[in-house]
C-alpha cells in the first residue's frame, strides 16, 4: 500500500520548507547557546582553580622566605654577640671609676704636686695614639697622704718580703720623677685630687687601665 503526502501549492512548499529551516536553526542557536553556557562554567571553575593554586603556592613562597629570613636574623644576631664578647675580651670598656694614675711630676709645690699623666678615652686604637690623653693634674697632700718607694733588698732571701717599702717626703720628689698616686676619690674627670698614697717609681710602667 503506498502513501503519498500533497503538499499542497507552491506556497504551502515553501511555507513548510521555511518552517522546518527556522525550527532547525533555533535548535542550533540553542545547542551554540548551551555549549557556551557549559565553556564558561567549566572555564570559570579553572580559573578558580588555578587561582587557588597560585595562591596556595605564593603562600608558601612567602612562608618559607619569612622562615629563612627569621632564620638568617637568628644566625647574624648570635654572630654578632659572639664579636661583642670577643670585643670584650680584646678591648673591655674604659672603667667608670679610677682610682690611681701612673705620671711624671711636672713640679712640686708646698704640699701639692702636679704630675703630667695619660688618661684613656678610647676603648678602641686609635692612631697617633689619640686614645689617650694628655693631662696635667694637681696631686695635694694631706697628713694621711704616703709617700714611699719600693725596692727589692740586697740580698733577698725567703724570709723576706720580694719588696722592701722605704718613707720618703715630699723633698724627696725632684721633677722628672716618675710616680704613682692613688685617691680614695673617683678622679676620672678631675683635674686636681688629693692623695691618699705616692709612690715613686724607679722605672716607668703602663697604666693598669
Amino acid at each position: 500500500m503506498k502513501f503519498s503526502f500533497d503538499y499542497g501549492s507552491e506556497v504551502e512548499k515553501d511555507f513548510f520548507f521555511s518552517t522546518s529551516a527556522e525550527a532547525s536553526v533555533g535548535e542550533e542557536e540553542d545547542k551554540v547557546l548551551f555549549f557556551n553556557k557549559n565553556m564558561e562554567k567549566k572555564i570559570t571553575a579553572l580559573l578558580i582553580i588555578i587561582s587557588l593554586l597560585i595562591g596556595f603556592e605564593i603562600g608558601t613562597i612567602f612562608e618559607r622566605g619569612i622562615w629563612r629570613w627569621q632564620s638568617k636574623l637568628a644566625q647574624s644576631r648570635e654572630e654578632i654577640d659572639l664579636l661583642k664578647s670577643q670585643l670584650e675580651m680584646l678591648c673591655p670598656p674604659l672603667p667608670e671609676e679610677i682610682y690611681g694614675v701612673y705620671g711624671t711630676v711636672t713640679e712640686v709645690g708646698d704640699k701639692f704636686l702636679v704630675v703630667e699623666t695619660q688618661i684613656q678615652v678610647s676603648r678602641f686604637p686609635l692612631p697617633e695614639g689619640k686614645d689617650f690623653e694628655t693631662r696635667n693634674i694637681r696631686v695635694n697632700m694631706d697628713e694621711e697622704t704616703e709617700i714611699f718607694q719600693l725596692g727589692m733588698p740586697e740580698s733577698p732571701s725567703l724570709l723576706e718580703e720580694p719588696f722592701k717599702g722605704t718613707s720618703l717626703n715630699l723633698k724627696d720628689i725632684k721633677i722628672g720623677d716618675y710616680i704613682m698616686v692613688s685617691s680614695k676619690e673617683n678622679i676620672r674627670d678631675k683635674k686636681e685630687i688629693t692623695a691618699k698614697e705616692i709612690q715613686v717609681m724607679k722605672d716607668k710602667i703602663y697604666p693598669p687601665y
